[in-house]
């Protein structure tokens, strides 16, 4: 039996997909059934809360594998996960970490007392799950090709696109539905254990460059318009982000902007014996969300 957390978002949506077409069995865990209707009635669903350690007991029964995606700030929902799944004696786990984690143990983002960044986060999951001792596999994307769908509203609206301060930056976004090809693979295949997969695109590109592609997959005229990092913090502020996520988005964005995350990895190939998809193929199979 295979566990999903977080099967809501973009990638364990896929993920649940993936598995469904394949054919274990598997079961998702769940604050709200509702959120999940899109599913085969015959996926299992447990009710239970990552905040609530004493709701993951009857999740875990009978799990052998389980897909860890948390989204929390910091490791806590980690941590409650992975003491549940000790107890429940899983032999196997996939956590979605980040590139950020790979990068961070390279070189840390933020000094020692500063705000951690996101990276750090993802350092401090990685460490819980490996000290649990149970054997596992890391996903480590990049930018996610679905983070696009952020400029959807404006797109549509305006024809313009709000850059996030990520400047003349350049990285190489990776389709959500190739993160959880690679993630599904390490839940039903042998050999994954012990293994970090570094997941991007084949193409390193701007995100004015992402913009002119989009352009040209719409064929409509899009305006990429810089913003700073002050006007990014005051846009993630009055959408209610805590400091700590502002902060660690904004070291994030600095990142980007300097050439840290610009990196080409061909993990996703070699796991999966072809190239990910590309942005320009991504934009036209999410047309329909930017018209």
């Amino acid at each position: 039996m295979i566990l999903l957390t977080g099967a809501t978002g973009n990638v364990g949506r896929e993920v649940a997909r993936q598995l469904s077409a394949l054919g274990p069995p598997f079961r998702v865990l769940v604050r709200d059934e509702n959120k999940v209707a899109h599913l085969n009635a015959r996926v299992e669903r447990a009710r239970g809360d990552l905040n609530a350690p004493d709701t993951l007991a009857a999740a875990m029964a009978g799990v052998d594998q389980l897909f860890l995606l948390t989204v929390d700030s910091g490791s806590t929902h980690t941590a409650h996960a992975i003491e549940a799944a000790k107890r429940a004696s899983v032999r196997n786990v996939v956590l979605l970490s980040s590139m950020g984690a790979a990068a961070e143990r390279a070189a840390p983002a933020a000094p020692a007392g500063q705000a951690p960044s996101l990276g750090r986060w993802y350092v401090e999951r990685e460490e819980i799950v490996i000290a649990s001792g149970i054997p596992w596999t890391f996903v480590r994307p990049g930018m996610f090709m679905a983070n696009a769908l952020r400029w959807a509203n404006t797109v549509r609206t305006a024809g313009v696109v709000y850059d996030g301060a990520s400047g003349d930056g350049k990285t190489a976004p990776i389709d959500e539905q190739d993160i959880a090809a690679v993630a599904v693979r390490a839940l039903t295949e042998s050999g994954h254990a012990g293994k970090s997969y570094l997941l991007t695109g084949t193409e390193l590109l701007t995100a004015r460059e992402q913009v002119d592609i989009l352009s040209d997959v719409l064929q409509k005229p899009i305006r990429c318009v810089a913003q700073t990092p002050a006007e990014v913090a005051e846009s993630l502020r009055k959408a209610g982000a805590p400091a700590a996520l502002v902060e660690g988005l904004l070291q994030l964005r600095a990142s980007v902007r300097v050439g840290r995350v610009a990196r080409v990895s061909s993990d996703f190939e070699e796991v999966m014996g072809r190239k990910p998809r590309t942005f320009r193929a991504w934009c036209q199979a999410h047309a329909s969300e930017f018209a």
